[in-house]
């Protein structure tokens, strides 16, 4: 993968979530804490769905 092809993709991902009134840096921070707890309870980081 190209970086410009990369940026394209967050580039998109930023503008989704300012489409839905979403602080990207706020999800960005929640991400760790929530992959930590399902592995915790169930030793994967998939949420099994």
């Amino acid at each position: 993968m190209h970086s410009d092809e990369l940026g394209n993709a967050l580039f998109a991902l930023l503008a989704l979530a300012d489409e839905l009134n979403l602080d990207a840096g706020d999800a960005l921070a929640e991400s760790p804490t929530k992959y930590e707890r399902r592995i915790e309870a169930s030793g994967i980081a998939g949420s099994d769905e």
